[in-house]
């Protein structure tokens, strides 16, 4: 027990014996808020490294935050490819990663858009803010906010992926347990149905320029548009290191990475020079961008309302 959220989680809201202790007892009400909180909480490995326990810490911020929202979820439990870890009671295992899948609005029909964040980390020792706490806290925070609107959004599915940063793992376990129809075009997953569309999120801690690596295929060409559409403006195009979208390319779903940066960084992107390094903090991140950026991904999941012609009258629907 070596962290403020380890005494928290121990000790309950009651625990005052540190100085960041108020910060656990703060209500979460946006991305920034959860950020606050999760940037404090680090890993003891990355996800390449040998390990007991596959439930790292931010692991368990994660499934702390859905408990508390309500919202159901599924832990998937899996092999990082044949490495090993000592374990004392019964010696060699398979070292295991861990994605979670939070369905905030499980009752709603149809098909599903999945909006992608790495909770893994290469450095340990960073707060990894853009690297990918801010995306994490806006899933955490869309969760919160379809939960209590559950009618309001198309069936949404919130990924928390594992091991992006060494080879997309976690991406590539979620997206091979899928099969594509070849005439329509339809991506369907072996346990969560039709999807139709994949939102990756890196680097979203800080900017009102929202950027896509939209690729050359057509279907991601057009959810480009979509997401144009959504925004209300040109959502600029960028090429990006790798990232998990790499893996539901592969399989062929409809994806694309996005991301925000400021407008006095496209040209020379800085923030992405964060990535990875003991810079990568929350004070380089904006809680008003970031309030922006969720409001823009929850408007993605929303549903179309019809537009009423003058003089139509308003009906409720049966």
């Amino acid at each position: 027990m070596n962290s403020e959220y380890d005494k928290y989680l121990k000790y309950g809201p009651h625990y005052k014996g540190g100085k960041q202790s108020s910060l656990w007892e703060k209500k979460d009400d946006n991305a920034f808020d959860f950020l606050e909180k999760y940037s404090q909480v680090f890993n003891h490995y990355t996800a390449s490294t040998i390990q007991p326990n596959p439930f790292s810490n931010k692991v368990m911020f994660i499934i702390d935050m859905l408990n508390k929202a309500g919202v159901k979820y599924s832990v998937d439990i899996f092999e990082y490819n044949g490495s090993s870890v000592y374990n004392w009671d019964s010696g060699a295992k398979e070292h295991k990663l861990v994605n979670i899948i939070a369905e905030p609005n499980p009752g709603v029909a149809g098909p599903a858009t999945l909006i992608v964040a790495h909770h893994d980390v290469a450095n340990t020792r960073s707060e990894n803010c853009q690297d990918n706490g801010a995306s994490v806290c806006h899933l955490l925070a869309l969760a919160n906010l379809i939960g209590k609107a559950k009618e309001e959004s198309k069936r949404t599915i919130l990924l928390f992926t594992d091991c992006e940063e060494f080879g997309a793992r976690g991406a590539k376990r979620f997206a091979k347990n899928s099969k594509v129809d070849r005439d329509t075009k339809v991506v369907t997953h072996n346990i969560y149905g039709e999807i139709s569309r994949v939102v990756n999120l890196e680097l979203t801690g800080v900017g009102k320029v929202i950027w896509s690596d939209c690729d050359y295929k057509k279907a991601d060409c057009e959810l480009h548009s979509v997401l144009e559409e959504v925004f209300g403006g040109e959502i600029v195009k960028l090429r990006t290191p790798p990232s998990d979208v790499i893996a539901f390319r592969e399989y062929d779903f409809p994806a694309v990475c996005i991301g925000t940066l400021k407008e006095d960084d496209l040209k020379d992107r800085n923030t992405w020079r964060l990535c990875h390094s003991m810079g990568d903090t929350l004070d380089k991140c904006s809680k008003e961008d970031m309030e922006d950026f969720t409001t823009f991904l929850l408007n993605i999941t929303k549903v179309k309302k019809p537009e009423l012609k003058e003089g139509e009258p308003v009906t409720s629907p049966q």
